[in-house]
């Protein structure tokens, strides 16, 4: 009898227990999948795409509290679950796709944060990423995004410059892209922002010059390129090292200008934190106080064939600036820098032309601690230099051979040299010809000039190996040198002269 009031017992219990279910089932503590099916599908489309990226958008659905979003997989034959994103949201970017390539995205609105109790399938979205393309344009060209035609700074004197600016900013979304010039004058008044992976043709005929006059409040820049994305250039501290912008190439075809137009203190192409940078086969002309290339924290640049004619102002400015973003020495100063004093990497210039400037290609500020390695300075020609006809400061394992270095009266009587050493460290510098100078070469100590130079950075000295003696033992000086040595200071003071050959004018 026990037994049995204990089974009708237990039966009692079991059938209340599925009542109360039911109950709860009834009044909404639970769902089944008649009820999920009350959610009305969302309508899914595209809100804005790049090489690698798709941003999806959703119509909002009263009730859901997620959303799952589905991708098709050609692998599995099906969609695959990607991510379940919160109720109060109607947009989510898939990111790490391929450029060039068609996806299909499906979703489904849910009755739980979890993704469970399911909508019906929205409609499937078919969405091709972008991809690399070329483009001509021409002086009268357009900007290919027409929303810049309404920009309250769009006028005649700044069309050219949004024209430039606008495909730089669509190659940012295609992963870079090809932009050839065609021969013509274009006037260009602030700084295009280059992305990676991008091409810029010049063809023979094209003439840039800097605009200064932008014709509104839109105050013309001080640089005409720097090699950073459009939307990081305006952006504190986001590069640092050598994880900015790669692969950018810079190409002139026959006659090729570049006229910076004497703007004060003004750099034509700037890097920083950049891998694999080519300029080649363009003519730069009239800088005031500033440089052709400033190039900083850059791995794997090559500058060859080109031409570098005039600097004023300031005459002890190089063509090619090689510096460290480095806030104590002030010589890099894009917002977009983390300036944790990273230096140039395998630079070479090679066959360029330069004269009438400071110097050709130097270094006049030093990070301690952080040398510029492998730069190659080979068979160049400069002329009627007026400060040092090459400035290393800071090189480790650099080559300098081959170049012609003249200088001028003011050089003479400003006791320059050809080439000048500031703390290089084992440098073949060998095969020169140096004409018009105080000295050959002269290889000093140095030490920063400011207070906070001082403070922070020990002086530097010079490394030399047998070799590279031997190797400054080639370097020829015309008549006109006054005095054909070389001179290295030592750290204690004493000099060591080394006379070099001299070769009839």
């Amino acid at each position: 009898m026990k037994e049995i009031n204990t089974m009708k017992k237990c039966l009692h219990i079991t059938t209340m227990l599925v009542v109360m279910l039911a109950l709860w089932i009834f009044v909404g503590g639970g769902l089944n999948a008649v009820q999920a099916a009350t959610l009305p599908a969302p309508q899914i489309s595209c809100y804005t795409k790049t090489y690698n990226t798709v941003t999806l958008k959703w119509t909002a659905i009263k009730g859901a509290q997620s959303y799952v979003v589905y991708k098709y997989s050609g692998t599995e034959g099906k969609f695959l679950r990607v991510a379940v994103v919160p109720g109060g949201t109607s947009t989510y970017k898939v990111t790490g796709l391929t450029q060039g390539t068609t996806y299909q995205f499906m979703m489904r609105a849910a009755k739980t944060t979890t993704g469970s109790y399911l909508s019906e399938k929205s409609n499937i979205l078919s969405v091709t990423t972008y991809k690399p393309k070329t483009y001509r344009i021409t002086p009268d060209s357009l900007p290919t995004n027409k929303t810049m035609l309404r920009y309250g700074y769009y006028n005649n004197l700044t069309r050219q410059y949004y024209m430039v600016r606008s495909y730089m900013e669509w190659f940012e979304k295609c992963g870079g892209g090809k932009l050839i010039f065609s021969p013509g004058t274009y006037t260009i008044t602030n700084t295009i922002f280059v992305p990676s992976n991008v091409t810029i043709v010049f063809e023979d005929g094209v003439k840039i010059y800097k605009g200064t006059d932008t014709g509104c409040g839109l105050e013309a820049s001080n640089s005409l390129f720097q090699l950073v994305r459009p939307s990081k250039g305006h952006v504190a501290g986001v590069y640092g090292k050598y994880d900015g912008e790669k692969n950018i190439t810079f190409q002139g075809l026959g006659s090729v200008l570049i006229d910076m137009k004497y703007q004060d203190k003004t750099n034509c192409i700037q890097t920083g934190h950049n891998q694999n940078v080519t300029i080649t086969g363009i003519t730069f002309k009239n800088v005031r106080s500033g440089h052709f290339v400033e190039m900083d924290a850059t791995k794997n640049a090559t500058i060859e064939n080109c031409k570098f004619y005039s600097i004023i102002g300031d005459t002890i400015r190089e063509a090619i600036n090689l510096d460290t973003p480095d806030k104590v020495t002030g010589g890099f100063t894009a917002v977009w820098s983390k300036y944790d004093c990273t230096a140039d990497y395998n630079v070479l210039v090679d066959n360029c032309t330069f004269a009438s400037m400071g110097r050709s290609v130097g270094t006049h500020n030093y990070s301690g601690g952080h040398p510029h390695n492998y730069i190659t300075i080979t068979n160049n020609t400069m002329t009627n230099m007026y400060s040092y006809g090459i400035d290393m400061m800071n090189w480790k394992y650099a080559t300098v051979s081959g170049n012609y270095i003249q200088g001028s009266d003011k050089a003479i009587s400003e006791n320059r040299s050809g080439i000048l050493g500031y703390g290089i460290y084992d440098c073949t510098i060998k095969g020169n010809t140096i004409s018009l100078y105080r000295w050959g070469m002269l290889f000093k100590p140095c030490q920063g000039i400011s207070a906070a130079e001082i403070a922070a950075y020990s002086k530097i000295y010079n490394y030399f190996t047998l070799a590279n003696i031997d190797d400054l033992k080639t370097n020829v000086c015309k008549t006109d040198v006054t005095d054909a040595r070389a001179l290295l200071y030592d750290k204690d003071g004493t000099i060591q002269k080394i006379l070099l050959p001299i070769s009839v004018q």
